[in-house]
């Protein structure tokens, strides 16, 4: 089943169709070594210019993250039991606040760089600089490359403080 694709390259966001052929796009995702798109759209973040292509071959770990629509989540049926943790995240060019989910008695990201690669963040919202200006996304699950990750930290405040939905929270993680 084609679906829609947005991801976050170090260089670029990407959008295009991809082939879900798994239940979940974050197991499908892992178990690739390389992401093939159709009628992909580059959008370079140093200047918002834009390259359309057919086709498009990414290898996995050229992706920070990648956005999973409610559709490409999976069964609600084969979901685990997570907690969840509010943690910011730094990948490349991007800056991320969420909620990462990890299963009960296990640190946050503890188990995942020797598994598998992409973890979910839900209630995401993902910020970064494109042709000189500040975007910010809210997106439900963010599919985040665990991989690319610099640095992870706790977010203070839950979703209702209002010092967790502002712009300058999410981009300082680069002072810290």
């Amino acid at each position: 089943m084609l679906t829609q694709f947005t991801g976050y390259a170090v260089d670029c966001t990407v959008e295009g169709e991809f082939d879900l052929t798994a239940d979940r796009l974050r197991d499908q995702l892992n178990d690739l070594e390389q992401v093939v798109l159709l009628h992909a759209t580059l959008t370079r973040l140093v200047d918002g210019s834009q390259l359309c292509v057919p086709r498009l071959v990414l290898e996995r770990d050229e992706l920070c993250a990648v956005e999973a629509s409610p559709a490409a989540r999976g069964l609600e049926g084969r979901r685990l039991h997570t907690v969840r943790h509010r943690r910011r995240v730094r990948m490349g060019p991007y800056s991320v606040l969420g909620h990462l989910h990890e299963r009960p008695g296990v640190q946050p990201l503890g188990s995942m760089r020797l598994v598998r690669p992409f973890v979910a963040f839900t209630d995401a919202r993902i910020a970064f600089q494109r042709g000189g200006s500040m975007e910010v996304r809210d997106i439900e699950t963010l599919l985040v490359n665990g991989r690319q990750i610099a640095w992870l930290g706790e977010a203070t405040g839950g979703p209702e403080d209002p010092i967790a939905d502002q712009v300058p929270l999410i981009t300082l993680v680069d002072a810290i």
